[in-house]
């Protein structure tokens, strides 16, 4: 038996259980490669030489893998200043190589988490303390940037070791602190990555414990798998969890239960006895050991029962090292190729060296078993978790949400990626197409989903290097030039990078002097103004939330807020600036102000608001910038103005009439969706523009983009789509495409249904409603006519639907079809269920032909008293045999032409006639010799050639074959099963036995479930077929709505099981409805199945629907 579980790995559980913030971890490893993770690249790589990490593949599976997301710098220090403070590289005060320099005291991580009352705490590497040699001294110690507890490394140096009681001489003293406490005396053979998982552990058992209602966010910062090539004690502790893994034993000497044996002992056996050198066996033994202690933690959490509370994210600082501090043993990335598909490592800016290993783990929150291209960086993390913990994030983070895109819900805001870097030195030389590139300024920029690279940058008029980095990971392909689009999108590149950014005076770039250019835009006077109210501690970003009005004004003033306090106004528009030059912008306040021109963070006077006047410098190009001025209140008194300077500007309030919005836009074109039809690999030219609609202006309507079909190419041709399908891909594909009126762009969909190839033909009959009949190539062949009711006229058939006819006038007209002709060999064979007693006409079920003696061809029942059997007719002869059909069951019919007594001549009367697979001999004929000629139409349940055809009964599977069956074709033909998957499964694939576990569009589902759940097996829309949760309000219980194939129509059984624990899948549920599916048509089911306990007795539940035939 198949088994197909629906939701499969894709657990869904109702989201319930989910409290109004979540606890959140964020794992931070040191210096792990994209390619050092089993899921991401060393269980698919070739060879043998691998490493092993099932813990982190098991989380991926139950979370997300976020495919492009992105360091902010591939050295550790910029990174982790990005992290915590929500900004991109080109607005943190860390940046480059500053290793120990103190954060910016500003919001961060962990201060907007407090602030919304979550437990904050870091245990492992922090490294961004600033000058000093104790708490007290250090201006950025943790607990003075929003953490409750600090438990680790501060200085970055002290990282370079993973034993801190045991420090080697090249390394110097180390230090481990525990808020106020200098402990490295205490940790005797305590290794870190064990140190800090258990000390993570007893974190959260004891917040668990101790205090239940408040949430806590760890920043879990491993120092491991660094240079240091360390390696652990002993072997990891058997179990996981509460009573197994590693123990926190609190004892000085014996802090952890691995604190024992031989410190840098331990080599995992996976990787001993092959052969590898020491430094290999070493570094996979530290991955592993990081894959073990997530493993635990996730265990600790599921024990804890707090696993559906947690969002976890797992992530690197950036690419993998090069190096090793322990003499004579070398590491290099190649090793393991750590860097993965990709070319590039620690320090560089290729993808190897910024793509990072990242997943998200959240069973209630965070889409499980998926895949998202979506692009992100560090910076998102700060309003992401904002999100989750039901606070508005600050206005001063470049970033944008991710709950969007990790819970499958809601509109993704696009975000900045974006990359700059200075270091000597050059990429490695073993990377085939980038080995030897010097880095030293370097800069990376996405848009329009391409990257753009620079290095040794000395110019800003130097050229980005373009890549399309999902389909060429090692970015071998230069896209720059290669078209107008890129020609553009390079210029494009160059405006964005300076349009989002402020420079730095301690790390300096060549950039830094250029003048951000204005924007070319159709723009009348005024601005807008969108008013909020509410309580923030900060000023929040408004672009994120929804606010009560928007309206057009011509100034900025309190005079637009609701309200005099708790409330906040965002000023979008353009400054008409009249002169190149450095400009300073001033803004005052009641309680703070965010200024960005561009995206530029020009003013930021919110953290340190003191109530004095700010200001910020930007060099502009004279011409119109976009700004956006936000402003919040909490005073009785509340106050703003926004003030500028600049070469021949004196200080003044910006005139009104220096303000712009853009002007109205015209009238939006509006295309239609369009619909082709090909057959195999032929194109076919689409006019897609030819049932658009609009209004010519400013431009008249173009085709500005197509997507591209995954099984096929889309060209544009002018104002057509030239389409050409892969060979093999059948079935119906869909591909968008965007037209444009050079203001606005609009999407539409083509639909291209791609027959198959053949010379047999099949009528499955399955269709479910409506008048058309479709080959099972696909191809439209007929319609019904005389039919008074079309839903009834669609029945259960012997293969999934057939159709029932009245006898009187009902039938399927068929043209254009290419039927067998002349003397040629055919083969006709159907289904019939025929009612018992005497027909009322000539009982025909196929015919095609003239009425000329030999020249039609008429599949019929001969009338026998009350029985009815088999019968060929031609004009001027038949022959017909003895068994009875009319007999209100379903019966195979088989008529085989052909010159079986090899005259060369064809007659009715050598024509063999088959009943349920068995030859008939006792046969009546008259003599017509055959030549068949195809003129008029085909029919189906009657003839053209004369009334008093009509069929009486229902007719499923109709096949006409070139080619003439011999007895055992025939018997097979009748004893075929599952004939309405095979017609499914030909229409897709060409085939009706293909393989049904292959998952050819990669969505995640197979064959058969795309069958199953009424999927399109050439477009990914296994998220689309996903069954919903909802809770019933008027039983609190949850339902889950699934599809299925409506019963009677096919072999599948489908089982909805409930479960509370993941583990046994017995609790009981009720099916409450189904439905005609309101989108796939009666051949399939909306189903809802009740869960019998409510939310109050089961508060956690999981659901799953699994087919089997």
């Amino acid at each position: 038996m198949k088994v197909l579980t629906r939701i499969l790995t894709l657990i869904v559980s109702t989201i319930l259980t989910c409290s109004a913030a979540p606890n959140i971890i964020f794992i931070l490893t040191d210096d792990l490669g994209y390619g050092d993770l089993g899921v991401l690249f060393q269980n698919n790589k070739a060879g043998t030489k691998k490493m092993s990490t099932p813990e982190l593949d098991a989380m991926a599976g139950e979370g997300m893998i976020l495919n492009r997301h992105y360091t902010p710098a591939p050295v550790c220090a910029p990174a982790r200043a990005s992290l915590l403070l929500g900004v991109h590289q080109g607005h943190s005060n860390v940046r480059d190589n500053q290793f120990d320099k103190a954060l910016e005291d500003n919001h961060t991580l962990a201060s907007t988490l407090q602030a919304a009352g979550y437990y904050t705490a870091i245990i492992g590497k922090y490294g961004l303390q600033g000058s000093g040699s104790n708490p007290t001294g250090w201006p950025a110690y943790p607990t003075k940037r929003g953490f409750d507890y600090f438990y680790g490394y501060v200085r970055h140096g002290d990282g370079h070791t993973h034993y801190p009681d045991h420090v080697t001489a090249s390394r110097g003293t180390k230090e481990v602190w525990e808020n106020n406490n200098e402990i490295s005396d205490d940790l005797d053979k305590c290794y870190t990555t064990d140190l800090f998982t258990a000390r993570a552990k007893k974190l959260i058992i004891d917040e668990t414990n101790n205090n239940p209602n408040r949430p806590f966010f760890l920043y879990l910062a491993y120092d491991t798998p660094h240079a240091a090539l360390q390696l652990p004690t002993v072997a990891y502790p058997s179990g996981k969890g509460l009573t197994g893994g590693l123990q926190w034993n609190g004892t000085a000497g014996s802090m952890i239960n691995t604190a024992t044996g031989t410190i840098d002992s331990y080599r995992n056996p996976l990787y001993t006895g092959n052969g590898w050198s020491d430094g290999d066996e070493r570094f996979a033994t530290m991955v592993t050991r990081i894959d073990d202690c997530v493993g635990d933690l996730v265990q600790t959490l599921k024990d804890l029962n707090i696993d559906d509370n947690t969002i976890i994210v797992f992530t690197s600082d950036n690419g993998p090292h090069s190096e090793s501090y322990i003499s004579g043993i070398g590491h290099s990335p190649t090793a393991f190729q750590s860097y993965g598909p990709f070319e590039g490592e620690k320090r560089d800016t290729h993808e190897g060296g910024i793509r990072m290993p990242t997943l998200a783990w959240g069973p209630t929150r965070v889409q499980a078993n998926t895949i998202t291209n979506q692009l992100s960086q560090f910076h998102d993390w700060l309003p992401t978790f904002c999100d989750f913990a039901g606070i508005d994030a600050p206005a001063r983070s470049d970033g944008v949400s991710l709950v969007p895109t990790l819970t499958g819900s809601g509109s993704q805001r696009e975000p900045i990626t974006y990359v700059e870097y200075s270091v000597g030195g050059s990429t490695p030389g073993y990377y085939t197409n980038h080995g030897g590139t010097s880095r030293n300024q370097s800069q990376v920029i996405y848009l329009d989903g391409y990257k753009g690279i620079r290095n040794n940058v000395t110019s800003h008029s130097q050229d980005f290097r373009i890549y399309d980095t999902l389909s060429d990971e090692p970015e071998a392909v230069n896209l720059a030039s290669s078209s107008a689009y890129f020609t553009t999108l390079q210029q494009r590149m160059k405006d964005r990078v300076l349009q989002i950014r402020q420079p730095n005076s301690s790390a300096s770039r060549a950039y830094d002097s250029e003048l951000v250019p204005a924007v070319n835009t159709a723009a009348e006077s005024g601005i807008e103004v969108s008013k909020f109210e509410g309580s923030w501690a900060w000023v929040p970003e408004f672009q994120a939330m929804t606010p009560l009005s928007t309206v057009d004004t011509t100034t900025i003033s309190t005079s637009h807020l609701t309200t005099d306090t708790d409330a906040g106004l965002l000023y979008t528009g353009y400054i008409d600036i009249p002169e190149d030059g450095t400009w300073t912008f001033y803004t005052t306040s009641d309680e703070g102000t965010i200024l960005r021109i561009h995206d530029s963070l020009v003013i930021d006077d919110d953290f340190s608001h003191s109530g004095s006047e700010a200001s910020g410098t930007i060099k502009l190009k004279a011409g119109l910038h976009p700004f956006r001025l936000y402003y919040r209140t909490a005073a009785d008194t509340p106050a703003l103005s926004l003030s500028w300077s600049g070469p021949s500007t004196a200080k003044a309030i910006i005139p009104d009439s220096e303000l712009y919005r853009a002007t109205p836009p015209s009238p939006i074109p509006a295309p239609e969706n369009d619909q082709a039809q090909t057959q195999g690999t032929q194109s076919v030219s689409i006019p897609v523009l030819a049932n658009d609609l609009d209004d010519g202006a400013p431009s008249a309507l173009s085709i500005a983009s197509v997507g591209q079909p995954p099984f096929g190419s889309a060209v544009i041709n002018g104002s057509n789509i030239d389409f050409t399908a892969n060979a093999g891909a059948y079935g119906q594909h869909v591909f968008d495409y965007t037209v444009t009126d050079g203001e606005n762009e609009v999407t539409a969909t083509v639909t291209v249904n791609v027959i198959v190839p053949s010379t047999d033909l099949w009528f499955p009959l399955n269709e479910t409603e409506g008048s058309l009949v479709y080959e099972a190539s696909g191809a439209y062949a007929g319609a019904l006519s005389g039919f008074t009711d079309l839903n009834a006229a669609h029945i259960l058939g012997k293969h999934g639907y057939a159709l029932d006819f009245d006898g009187d006038d009902d039938q399927v007209n068929l043209s254009g079809l290419t039927l067998p002709s002349g003397k040629s060999a055919r083969t006709i064979t159907a289904w019939l269920k025929v009612p018992d007693g005497s027909p009322t006409e000539n009982q025909t079920f196929f015919a095609y032909g003239p009425n000329s003696n030999g020249q039609r061809v008429t599949c019929r029942l001969n009338p026998s008293g009350n029985d009815q059997t088999l019968r060929l007719e031609v004009q001027g002869g038949y022959i017909y045999g003895s068994t009875k059909i009319n007999d209100g069951q379903w019966h195979h019919v088989a008529i085989v032409i052909d010159d079986f007594n090899t005259d060369s001549t064809l007659n009715v009367t050598e024509a063999k006639l088959y009943v349920d697979g068995v030859l008939e001999t006792n046969l009546t004929s008259s003599s017509q010799s055959m030549n068949t000629t195809v003129d008029g139409s085909a029919v189906i349940g009657g003839a053209s050639h004369a009334t008093g055809y009509n069929f009486l009964g229902a007719i499923d599977e109709v096949h006409i074959y070139n080619s003439a069956f011999d007895a055992t074709a025939v018997s097979n033909h009748y004893l075929l099963t599952n004939q309405a998957k095979a017609a499914w499964a030909y229409r897709n694939t060409g085939s009706t036995s293909p393989d049904f576990s292959s998952d050819g569009d990669g969505d995640g589902i197979n064959l058969l479930q795309e069958y199953a759940f009424g999927a399109n097996p050439l477009y990914k829309d296994a998220r689309s077929t996903l069954p919903s949760i909802v809770i019933n309000p008027s039983t609190n219980k949850a339902e889950i709505v699934y599809t299925r194939r409506t019963p009677g129509t096919h072999s599948l059984s489908y089982q909805v099981l409930v479960s509370d624990d993941l583990s046994t899948w017995l609790l009981p549920s009720t099916e409450t409805q189904a439905i005609s599916h309101p989108l796939l048509g009666s051949g399939f089911q909306q189903v809802t199945t009740e869960s019998d306990s409510t939310t109050l007795q089961k508060p956690k539940l999981f659901f799953k629907v699994e087919a089997s035939e």
